[in-house]
């Protein structure tokens, strides 16, 4: 209900009771940023909950290379962990 508001901090509340996935729910709001051009705050969101394919596309679709080499490294701790 929460995401459904756009409410998203009262949203991960409901996360620390197990009730909701706290995946799912960063996928949501990423999806919300990204269709409301918050295109940096959707990369961001999207890396937190390991779709990296998507913070690529769109970190390379605004010539964000500071944000590229972070996926880099992210993805080098996840693959050598």
């Amino acid at each position: 209900m929460f995401s459904d508001l756009k409410m998203w901090k009262e949203a991960r509340d409901w996360t620390r009771t197990g009730e909701v996935n706290a995946e799912d729910l960063l996928k949501r709001q990423a999806d919300w940023a990204l269709d409301n051009g918050e295109f940096r705050e959707a990369a961001e969101l999207y890396m937190l909950c390991k779709d990296y394919m998507r913070a690529v596309r769109i970190a390379g679709d605004n010539g964000w290379s500071d944000m590229l080499l972070d996926i880099v490294r992210a993805l080098n701790k996840y693959v050598t962990d």
